[in-house]
């Protein structure tokens, strides 16, 4: 009763997928948009910190720019890890890596927005963020209600200290699992929330879970007053939580409230309205 998720260091106690060649899953997925001056060279290391502390199974194991990976994490030793990060974090025109972590947590990945001046054939109106996403297996939170607080509380924690403005936790059907590998089929459901370095504005598709934070906060609790899927944090970020248990999007959308229309990218060009979502420019 003390409202504190309790992780156990063993993971493996708590999940382990049945082994088979290939099965078709839901994917839960960990979307966040973050303002352009929110990760820098060090950010790695909070990263690590924040996932050991909330969600060890989500620690890299293997890492890097393109499979094979070549990357892989050693026990109590993060440099191979933040070489990745520091080198991607500091290319101009924009990096990113991937990794692989430990069950039910499938895989990562960071991608980093442009930092030069001026990028070229930027789209009038939008704004710069960085991209960083998480990936479970479904089986686990369906198996055992446990993981939903797992990754809730990992989910609130990364939108909160890397100051998200943006982030949705959904579920993806239809997901091809196979040798450990995720893969997307012809019957995989399909959406999307990111239009690469660039954000143009809140998507149409509704989510399991969403945060809003800088920019989005303020001007959305107003829509929000008598919404009962509501928790809002000291730090000014809501949280929306449309059920205990993972939704499928069809269901979310039936009862997911209605936001500022101004604020969403409806016409698929970029919102009428894009906020100031970073502390500095």
């Amino acid at each position: 009763q003390s409202g504190k998720v309790f992780y156990p260091r063993g993971a493996s106690a708590m999940y382990k997928a049945q082994s088979k060649k290939e099965e078709t899953i839901d994917l839960i997925e960990l979307t966040f948009m973050l303002p352009f001056s929110s990760l820098n060279a060090d950010s790695g290391k909070k990263l690590m910190q924040i996932l050991r502390k909330y969600c060890p199974s989500a620690v890299p194991v293997r890492f890097g720019e393109f499979e094979p990976f070549q990357g892989r994490m050693k026990s109590g030793d993060d440099k191979s890890f933040q070489d990745c990060w520091q080198r991607n974090v500091s290319i101009d025109f924009g990096g990113s890596f991937f990794w692989t972590a430990s069950s039910p947590c499938t895989s990562g990945s960071i991608s980093f927005s442009d930092r030069r001046p001026n990028p070229p054939n930027t789209p009038e109106g939008v704004t710069r963020k960085h991209d960083l996403s998480i990936s479970f297996d479904g089986r686990a939170l369906a198996e055992d209600p446990r993981w939903c607080e797992v990754i809730k509380a990992l989910f609130v924690a990364i939108a909160d200290r890397f100051g998200a403005f943006y982030a949705v936790c959904t579920v993806r059907r239809g997901v091809i699992l196979a040798r450990n590998q995720i893969w997307f089929g012809m019957e995989t459901e399909k959406f999307h929330f990111s239009h690469g370095p660039w954000w143009m504005g809140i998507p149409t598709t509704p989510s399991w879970m969403t945060w809003f934070g800088r920019g989005y906060a303020e001007p959305i609790s107003e829509y929000l007053k008598d919404c009962r899927y509501v928790k809002r944090f000291e730090s000014g970020g809501l949280l929306i939580q449309m059920g205990e248990m993972p939704m499928y999007q069809d269901a979310v959308k039936e009862i997911y409230p209605e936001l500022p229309s101004d604020l969403v990218n409806s016409s698929g060009r970029g919102a009428e309205l894009i906020p100031e979502v970073d502390v500095k420019k």
